[in-house]
């Protein structure tokens, strides 16, 4: 039987929730304050449908009110927050699979190690699948060898091919004693092609720290940092060239995540922060020439972010462009355009033109997606391709007061023009013709502004070309300099251009020290940068 009393308590408290809903939602309107939490992950798209007999008919003007109203209710954010919290410590559940000791996974990772569906490779269709993809290699490989160029692979692990005890009990249930998982597969077909191709997975015995958090489905930020640095080194044995890599002096600790180390407990939508202790190494690189510059156009996910993203920071001289899958291209200069899922969006001449290095990084769920047509259509483009000459992408000159844009080779460290300058990075590079550095050499003009002595003593501003230092500047105050290089001591061009770089020791972050909402950081202003005039 019933308890009546019970039913008149939930219908109290329901009515209490409800009610200071709407009270919030009414003050919400009148002022300015939230009333609410932000839900990470979350994105509310509502397609507005109008009020008709149809719309009630088939349902969707309701579903659409009621889609309006779970997205507007105040304390949404509070009550989802909640709920999780209790649903994820007193019953191990969130809105991913939670392992041992709260290991949180994604679903496509646990199928890829415990090779369910697609990803076992056991059947005789999955190993033609397989060696189709693998042949598709070789030949790409030996399409850019044959114009001069270096191809490279790299399999990333999955979270739970590395820590396969913290899968969730059901999936180490169902994982097949006589299956073949991708990567496995793929090793085995890749050492018999002799392709030069790194497995990742063989570094986790050389960290000093956890390969992977409880909190995060990337790797953890010194396993991200470990693996970048000595892929460059793996690069450098295959080109037999000398580029400069950064070195990992110490290790900074924290109960703080670094970077994507609680990505996935922070799509949870928690109330408590990770319990978790986080490590990320700091990093330095060595500082003039000497090294070889790494031009590579790098294919890959969110895993190969932190190779671009690492090599963007400690050695910005690097040309580095990354395909996000067939979503998105980041520039060596760190601007952005879409693919839209059409690889004919690729501009695949200028990647070409600009690298030495062309890279596959392959993260394991994924491997069944074979670059989603990436290398298929790489592998065709190489059939008719003609390389341009590198200088034809060089600018003449920067010129503040010439309203053209830097193209995405030549200018980095660039922001946009302003009334008469543009403001630059510490570091900023622009590679000039050759042909149009005048007898009397490069002239360089730029203003070291008041603002960098508001929070510092004094800026130390280095000039190089072509690797060369030919200039260390300090300054006290404001100033604006001119300088003018001869064409004796600029010595002789390379790859038929000049690229001078230019560091600061000291730079401002306008939203940083609260002078205003410009989250860029703000070295110097670069005025112009070409010929003598």
């Amino acid at each position: 039987m019933r308890n009546k009393k019970n039913d008149t308590l939930i219908i109290f408290i329901f009515m209490i929730i409800i009610s200071i809903s709407l009270v919030l939602g009414c003050l919400k309107h009148f002022t300015s304050i939230p009333f609410d939490v932000e839900l990470k992950g979350y994105i509310d798209v509502t397609d507005d449908i109008e009020l008709s007999a149809d719309s009630i008919l088939d349902r969707s003007f309701m579903n659409y009110f009621e889609s309006k109203i779970d997205t507007y209710l105040p304390l949404r954010g509070i009550y989802i927050k909640t709920y999780n919290t209790l649903m994820y410590y007193l019953f191990n559940v969130g809105n991913r699979p939670i392992g041992k000791d709260g290991y949180i996974f994604e679903p496509a990772y646990l199928e890829s190690t415990c090779c369910m569906g697609v990803h076992d490779y056991s059947s005789e269709t999955k190993n033609k699948e397989m060696q189709d993809f693998v042949d598709q290699l070789v030949e790409v490989n030996n399409k850019l060898n044959a114009i001069g160029k270096s191809f490279f692979v790299y399999v990333v692990p999955g979270k739970s091919t590395i820590l396969p005890e913290k899968m969730p009990l059901k999936y180490r249930l169902m994982y097949k004693e006589k299956s073949l998982n991708s990567t496995e597969s793929l090793k085995e077909m890749i050492q018999k092609a002799n392709l030069p191709c790194v497995f990742c997975e063989d570094y986790v015995d050389s960290l000093e720290y956890p390969p992977f958090y409880s909190s995060g489905i990337h790797w953890s930020r010194t396993y991200e940092q470990f693996t970048s640095k000595s892929l460059v080194n793996e690069i450098g044995e295959l080109t037999k060239k000398h580029y400069k890599n950064f070195s990992t002096d110490s290790v900074a600790i924290s109960t703080e995540p670094f970077r994507r180390d609680a990505d996935v407990y922070n799509l949870l939508n928690l109330w408590p922060q990770p319990e978790c202790t986080y490590y990320q190494y700091n990093t330095s690189a060595p500082v003039g020439g000497g090294y070889d510059r790494l031009n590579m156009l790098l294919y890959g996910d969110s895993f190969s972010e932190g190779l671009y993203n690492d090599l963007y920071e400690n050695i910005p001289e690097d040309n580095i462009a990354r395909i996000n899958r067939d979503e998105y291209v980041a520039n060596s200069t760190g601007s952005f355009y879409d693919l839209n899922h059409d690889w004919t969006n690729l501009n695949l001449q200028f990647h070409l033109d600009c690298a030495d290095v062309i890279a596959v990084e392959i993260v394991e769920p994924c491997i069944v997606d074979y670059t989603n047509g990436y290398l298929k259509y790489l592998s065709d483009y190489l059939d008719t391709y003609v390389p341009k000459p590198i200088n034809s992408y060089y600018l003449d000159c920067f010129d503040a007061n010439d309203p053209a844009p830097l193209t995405d080779y030549c200018g980095k460290g660039f922001y946009g023009k302003e009334q008469g300058f543009s403001w630059v990075k510490p570091y900023a590079s622009l590679t000039i013709n050759e042909k149009s550095v005048s007898a009397a050499g490069i002239e360089i003009s730029y203003t070291v502004p008041q603002q960098i002595f508001d929070f510092a003593k004094e800026d130390i501003v280095d000039i190089y070309i072509n690797s060369k230092l030919y200039c260390q500047k300090k300054y006290e105050a404001q100033t604006t300099e001119t300088l003018v290089i001869s064409r004796e001591m600029l010595g002789e061009p390379v790859n038929g251009g000049y690229n001078i770089e230019i560091r600061a020791s000291e730079y401002f972050n306008p939203a940083e020290k609260k002078m205003s909402d410009d989250g860029r950081d703000l070295a110097i202003q670069c005025l112009y940068l070409g010929g003598v005039r």
